[in-house]
This record gives C-alpha cells, sequence and structure tokens, in this order.
C-alpha cells in the first residue's frame, strides 16, 4: 500500500489540519487586536481622455489593486475609523486608511504561527531578554 504523499507536516496538537481561511472584515467591525491582512487597496486615477459627450471632463477612474504586501499578517493596534494603525511581524507600524485598504480577518492561531516565523531572530531574543529581566 503506497504511503500518502500529501501528508500536513504541520499539524496542531488538535489533530486538526493546518488549514484555515481569511474572511472579509468589513470596516466597522474592525477592533483593536484584530489579526487582518490586506487582500487588495482601492486606487484613484484621473482620466486624460477625451471623456464621452455629456460627461464631465476630470473622470476619476477606480482600480483594485493586489499589493506585494497583501497577505502580510498585521495585527490592529489602534481604532479611529476610517484609519486604523497595525504592527507588522518585523515590529513596524503603519495607518491604514479603510476607504482604501479591504481588510479580511486572519484565523488567531495563524497569525500567531506567523508572526513567529516572520519576525527577526535577533528581535525575539530582545524581547525574551526583556521578559526574563
Amino acid at each position: 500500500m503506497p504511503k500518502n504523499k500529501h501528508k500536513i507536516k504541520n499539524t496542531p496538537p488538535s489533530g486538526k489540519p493546518a488549514v484555515c481561511a481569511a474572511r472579509p472584515l468589513p470596516p466597522d467591525d474592525v477592533r483593536v487586536g484584530d489579526d487582518v491582512t490586506v487582500a487588495h487597496v482601492t486606487v484613484q486615477i484621473l482620466a486624460h481622455e477625451d471623456p464621452p459627450p455629456g460627461e464631465d471632463r476630470n473622470r476619476l477612474l477606480r482600480a483594485r489593486m493586489i499589493p506585494d504586501y497583501a497577505g502580510t499578517p498585521l495585527r490592529i493596534e489602534e481604532v479611529c475609523l476610517p484609519f486604523v494603525v497595525a504592527r507588522t511581524p518585523q515590529g513596524g507600524h503603519g495607518t491604514l486608511d479603510l476607504r482604501r485598504h479591504h481588510l479580511y480577518r486572519l484565523d488567531e492561531e495563524f497569525t500567531r504561527r506567523a508572526f513567529k516565523r516572520l519576525t527577526p531572530k535577533d528581535a525575539r531574543k530582545r524581547k525574551r531578554k526583556r521578559k526574563n529581566g
């Protein structure tokens, strides 16, 4: 009988497979401590072409783009809608405008493991040193 070549390597102690799904997070539901990621960003571009007859000359076009940092786990530190301050695994902070940045909620366990893997080793050592006195 052949072995299953699709075995899940990192099965948590609960025995459940380490698979989860991110879910869209409406801006009104964002809270301090939420684990999120930016799924896509809405950008606005001023159209420089001649508009169709009867339309405004300065037409604004909207487009969605997936940024390079999409999928990076973030932890919400402060909320003042429509703005939030989020912390990255590297310890940096950034402000997100929820009118432009569309967030997805991440599984808490996934974010914990991702932060641990993405945090630089020297930052983890400093954190342990502070904890131990």
